[in-house]
């Protein structure tokens, strides 16, 4: 009997360890974020909670990220002229938002950001920072993890 409650015990704690942690009180969002107008849902929310705790779960084609000391990803919200098909936006015709991710400890790198098939998924509590810019048609904003 001492057994199977020590057995259960454990296996509680290990999942518990292994579960990211969340926070129920914090604004969330979920979802894909793409290029132009398919991430304004996105920069609405971020935009209404700047310099604010929020948990986030989002998906985002990776054309404009890394993963390395400074780890971050573009959001482009409009371009000057209408981009050809095929074509990319660029800090020369568009303008957007950078995030970098900042304090990103090896051991969160694989919990908080993920790179599957040119994808990149990131889910985890962070603290906004605040929107500063623009600096080369960009508008920054650092994440920090909380978790």
């Amino acid at each position: 009997m001492r057994t199977l409650m020590l057995m259960g015990l454990v296996l509680a704690l290990f999942t518990f360890a292994n579960q990211r942690q969340t926070r129920p009180n914090l604004p969330a969002f979920e979802g894909e974020v793409g290029q132009l107008t398919n991430c304004m849902e996105f920069m609405s929310f971020v935009l209404a909670h700047e310099n604010q705790a929020v948990t986030l779960d989002i998906t985002f084609k990776a054309f404009d990220g890394a993963i390395g000391e400074d780890t971050f990803f573009v959001l482009w919200t409009e371009c000057a002229n209408q981009l050809a098909p095929g074509e990319k936006p660029t800090a020369d015709v568009c303008e957007g938002y950078s995030f970098n991710i900042h304090e990103l400890k090896p051991s969160q790198r694989s919990r908080l950001f993920e790179d599957t098939d040119k994808s990149y998924h990131l889910s985890g509590n962070f603290h906004l920072g605040e929107f500063t810019g623009p600096y080369q048609g960009l508008m920054g904003c650092g994440l920090k993890p909380l978790d």
